[in-house]
């Protein structure tokens, strides 16, 4: 596992010299619930509570990425953090949103008694011209005390290979003339994105390549696409998933 803030700091770092908003991001956790059990191999939901504090708005141009830690270290995923990043939501001063992270998560642990699990929140939108940054770090992170029930010995959770699950999510949907993908890799795979119309013909291919496991975001330009219902393929190996997207 990483040592957590480590990622936090880098982006960060890389907001501050353009830092034109300042955005106080609140998490809390909501799922798992204080003292919730977590059983070795049995699926549990993960979904945490974000407010913006201000003094600014976050806009839909901004990114807000979810990384999840147990015993204040990451869980990590392909060597990599495991969370996820929406591009796409505005949240204004005071609001509070509810963010749906994993359903059915399962991973094989080896832990007993009382855990932190937190999810850690991070906010960033590079543009020179409208930078945003969250400089108070200090509320972050959102954890609730779990109950760490090893219903039978496994790996170690520090070492989690399979926990990512592929998925894939358009937004804004509908959309105009673009839309943001963002997907899910859950291991090294052979990739296939393409848009095809309602009467299953392809009307655009996204991508069609080998890519390494992780959580990647790809903007489309839809301007050529007539007004209508459109579906979005997403194939992994032999495994396809689909999902709508509407073009307005």
């Amino acid at each position: 596992m990483k040592k957590l803030f480590t990622l936090f700091t880098l982006i960060f770092v890389l907001n501050v010299a353009n830092a034109q908003r300042s955005c106080d991001l609140r998490s809390s956790q909501y799922l798992p619930m204080y003292n919730q059990e977590i059983q070795s191999g049995k699926p549990f939901d993960i979904t945490c509570k974000v407010k913006n504090l201000g003094p600014a708005a976050v806009k839909v141009t901004d990114t807000i990425a979810y990384y999840l830690a147990l015993d204040g270290s990451y869980l990590m995923s392909g060597g990599k953090p495991l969370g996820k990043a929406f591009f796409g939501l505005a949240i204004a001063v005071g609001d509070e949103v509810t963010m749906p992270l994993f359903a059915g998560l399962t991973f094989t642990h080896n832990l007993q008694g009382t855990h932190p699990f937190c999810t850690e929140v991070l906010l960033f939108n590079r543009s020179a011209a409208d930078a945003a940054t969250d400089p108070v770090a200090t509320n972050n992170l959102g954890c609730s005390n779990v109950l760490m029930n090893m219903f039978s010995v496994g790996l170690d959770p520090n070492n989690i290979t399979s926990v990512l699950v592929n998925s894939i999510s358009a937004s804004p949907n509908p959309a105009v003339n673009s839309t943001t993908l963002n997907y899910i890799l859950s291991e090294n795979n052979a990739v296939k994105i393409v848009i095809k119309d309602i009467q299953g013909r392809e009307v655009l291919t996204v991508i069609n390549e080998d890519e390494k496991a992780g959580i990647y975001q790809n903007t489309l330009d839809l301007s050529t696409l007539s007004t209508g219902i459109y579906m979005v393929e997403y194939r992994v190996g032999n495994n396809i998933i689909t999902t709508k997207l509407v073009k307005q």
